[in-house]
């Protein structure tokens, strides 16, 4: 068995494209699956605590080459604990040996969100792709404390197929996209979020496509361009429509709060952020807690504040006059 060969991978951080390499020990085994099939490690945010309840699964995944014909399927297998992997094998029923460039990834109603994808073809060949960019295109993001290389932890990016206030069910990835091969590469971050290089769907089974066709392909018969099936035209004005019917929080993210240290996680962006989503978070760093139901900042109890705060200690909410709200969380987790 050959050793891992780590790989360079295209993300976002605060607006700017950026490299990162994953370490070899995150990289599975570099060995060639069989010619039938490919693999998917799928990769959550979160902490390294298993919390009960935690996590989320995924539904159909689908792989096709780079004449977008549809070459294999395999699904998730089960939930996948928050800041834990699932290595998803893809079966090549139709196209065996052939290389899977492109992947559509499903959510199901028990969301999940994505900090990276490491993807293994037939013969050995490894790509992957960072949860930054779906932050950077606009769906809905959350932080995560995995950690690629060395020090970069990337956001994580959701999908909900009940959209439990979560914009998107699914997503497309062209993964030779993210995967830095050679200095000659975009270093705009909006071209990696028009098609082919990424799409999301709000829904999977709205799309009005047969099951065996890629998304966001422009028609055949049309001389439209990538420029013109951009995400500006694709999850986010279709999205709107379910926006209305977006529900709050899921119950376990809503009875969870997360305290960082790591300076990158500003519960002030968070609270700013329309498309963030997840459990209410304090930026130790910041001193700053954001409720996440309310998307409001407040600041964290201490000598030096005085009116209202949020007091880590008793998890409460100090109002004017002293007045304090219990928030009653049954999880409380500490990212150092």
């Amino acid at each position: 068995m050959a050793a891992a060969v780590a790989i360079d991978v295209i993300g976002v951080v605060s607006g700017v494209l950026g490299i990162f390499q994953f370490a070899q020990d995150q990289m599975p085994s570099h060995t060639a699956n069989p010619a039938d099939s490919s693999s998917l490690r799928v990769h959550l945010g979160g902490g390294a605590k298993t919390v009960p309840n935690a996590g989320g699964s995924l539904g159909a995944i689908k792989v096709y080459n780079e004449e977008q014909t549809l070459i294999g399927a395999g699904s998730g297998d089960g939930p996948i604990p928050m800041g834990s992997f699932q290595d998803i094998t893809i079966t090549h029923g139709y196209g065996p040996g052939q290389q899977p460039t492109y992947v559509q990834i499903s959510g199901t109603d028990d969301a999940v969100c994505i900090a990276y994808l490491i993807q293994t073809w037939p013969d050995g060949t490894q790509r992957g792709w960072l949860g930054d960019m779906g932050q950077a295109c606009g769906t809905t993001w959350g932080y995560s404390n995995v950690i690629v290389g060395t020090d970069h932890k990337p956001t994580c990016t959701w999908l909900d197929q009940d959209h439990t206030g979560i914009l998107s069910g699914s997503m497309q990835i062209h993964m030779q996209d993210f995967t830095n091969l050679t200095t000659d590469y975009s270093t705009d971050p909006g071209h990696y979020c028009a098609w082919p290089a990424m799409y999301f769907e709000p829904r999977t089974e709205d799309t009005g496509l047969p099951d065996n066709q890629i998304w966001g392909a422009p028609a055949p018969s049309t001389t439209a361009t990538a420029a013109t099936t951009t995400q500006t035209t694709s999850p986010a004005k279709r999205a709107q429509a379910y926006k209305r019917g977006l529900r709050k929080r899921s119950a376990k993210l809503a009875s969870t709060i997360v305290g960082s240290h790591d300076e990158a996680h500003s519960a002030i962006k968070l609270c700013s952020s329309e498309t963030s989503h997840g459990s209410d978070f304090v930026s130790f760093a910041e001193g700053v807690f954001c409720d996440m139901e309310t998307k409001t900042a407040w600041p964290l109890c201490e000598k030096s504040v005085k009116g209202e705060c949020y007091d880590w200690e008793r998890h409460a909410l100090v109002e004017k006059g002293g007045k304090t709200t219990k928030k009653g969380y049954s999880d409380v987790q500490r990212w150092e």
